[in-house]
């Protein structure tokens, strides 16, 4: 036995098991829609206002800086309709609401009206978000970037303004999936004023990286030379080294069918009717999308999932899957991770909530098991284990230590996490008392998915404390 193992193991030996367990190994709740707790009043509000129970988006979609020193999402409140949307930045374990739906934007007299789900930030702590005002219809779509050294905002594209790259042509009414690197750049998927064949773009800066009806990806998938056919519902990232990966679709003009595809550098590596090495079935899904979502780290690392599928006996059978850099990680009716005697649900609509990586290779991927419960399971460089599942204590009031009576819930699907590069985890899920019975039907929950290798042996000791506490069913 290793002096490394020997060690954890006289740690094991050491210690008393107890359920006052560090808070950087826990679980802790950030923010809840429990109108009864404290942890659901909106930072910095002043007027008493909470997160929204009754709205599916109260938690959108966060992003953490690369190193995991600070975090954003937009977020919606119980107040009025018309100061509902907010932006929410924190560090550690708290935030601040650093905007608001009827706040002046910082170029005019117009106000804020709702703010995009797609934000970003940096190390710098510059973040990117769109914003839709209460100005003139034809220049009323922002997409704004504070920029942390300057102290100042900066309005990146708007409506009705030239559009970069394209002389004599004015952007539209819409931008999406903003990122932001670390030198500022923010990259995007802009919206051009011509015909709707033509119209959507994804942007590096001020650079055009593709355009629909215009663009053609290469690779054999492509025989026909044909363009991107819609951008509008991409997913577009680069990483550090400008390398770019886009989610669309191709009109075939050979066979007058469209068919999607993931693009790196406008290379297709995955595409619909493609094969995935591990799995039986074609890529793909009867009248549904082929890939439910993609992301390039800083790194070039990439992940993907999707849908594979075939007919049987007149029905459609679709088999969920992730996959990192075109290699197979996941599927659901298959085993968690090697080894394992569980299985990820095969029900397509069930299979898997998210999956997210960073810059160091780490992935977790939050999914149904085949026993109905909730899981998330991490896949990296530290082996393949089960970071929690439904059932699981958490750190409900944030105290540090789990003596609330609170457990782990459903997760929420759409892609509500970020994992950072020191491995802390933010994900949306339900939180549920002792019973059963759902506490917070809508959480932010922070938890270390990815401890130093110093720690993996206390982190081994704490989830035997967790398991001991998890709720019967």
């Amino acid at each position: 036995m290793s002096s490394r193992y020997l060690f954890c193991g006289v740690i094991f030996l050491a210690v008393t098991l107890s359920t006052a367990l560090p808070q950087a190994m826990g679980q802790t709740v950030i923010y809840s829609v429990d109108p009864t707790h404290p942890n659901s009043l909106v930072p910095f509000q002043g007027d008493g206002a909470r997160f929204d129970p009754a709205s599916s988006n109260v938690f959108n979609r966060p992003r953490f800086s690369p190193d995991g020193s600070q975090w954003i999402f937009k977020g919606e409140n119980n107040g009025a309709s018309s100061v509902d949307s907010m932006l929410v930045r924190g560090s550690s374990f708290s935030a601040n609401q650093i905007l608001r739906e009827g706040n002046t934007i910082p170029f005019n007299s117009e106000l804020y009206g709702s703010f995009s789900r797609s934000t970003d930030i940096n190390n710098n702590g510059d973040f990117v978000f769109g914003n839709n005002t209460n100005g003139p219809m034809a220049t009323d779509q922002y997409l704004i970037k504070w920029d942390n050294t300057a102290g100042s905002y900066v309005n990146v594209a708007q409506e009705g303004f030239p559009a970069a790259g394209f002389p004599g042509i004015i952007y539209d009414s819409s931008n999406s999936y903003h990122q932001i690197a670390a030198n500022g750049r923010v990259s995007y998927l802009g919206d051009l004023d011509v015909t709707s064949s033509l119209d959507r773009v994804f942007y590096r800066g001020s650079t055009p990286l593709a355009r629909e009806g215009t663009t053609v990806p290469t690779g054999a998938a492509n025989s026909g030379g044909d363009p991107y056919r819609l951008l509008s519902n991409s997913f577009g990232s680069v990483d550090n080294s400008d390398n770019w990966l886009l989610n669309a679709d191709i009109n075939n003009s050979a066979t007058g069918n469209t068919f999607d595809v993931i693009t790196i550098n406008n290379d297709i590596v995955l595409h619909e009717n493609g094969t995935l090495p591990g799995l039986a079935r074609p890529l793909g899904e009867d009248g549904g999308t082929t890939f439910d979502w993609a992301e390039i780290s800083g790194n070039g690392d990439w992940l993907a999932r999707g849908s594979a599928s075939y007919q049987q006996t007149g029905a459609w059978e679709v088999q969920k899957w992730v996959a990192l850099n075109g290699s197979l990680i996941a599927a659901g009716g298959e085993p968690i991770f090697a080894g394992s005697s569980e299985t990820w649900d095969f029900d397509e609509s069930d299979t898997f909530d998210f999956s997210v990586h960073n810059d160091l290779g780490d992935v977790v991927i939050g999914g149904q098991l085949t026993s109905g419960e909730k899981a998330l399971v991490y896949i990296g460089s530290l082996g393949e284990f089960v970071l929690m599942r439904e059932g699981d204590a958490v750190d409900y009031d944030g105290n540090g230590l789990f003596d609330d009576a609170t457990f782990l819930g459903g997760l929420l699907g759409a892609d509500r996490a970020a994992l950072s590069n020191d491995g802390r985890l933010l994900f949306v899920s339900a939180v549920d008392d002792a019973t059963g019975s759902s506490i917070s039907a809508r959480t932010l929950i922070s938890v270390q998915a990815v401890p130093e290798p110093s720690s993996i042996c206390l982190l081994a000791l704490a989830s035997l404390t967790v398991l001991g506490r998890r709720r019967r069913r």
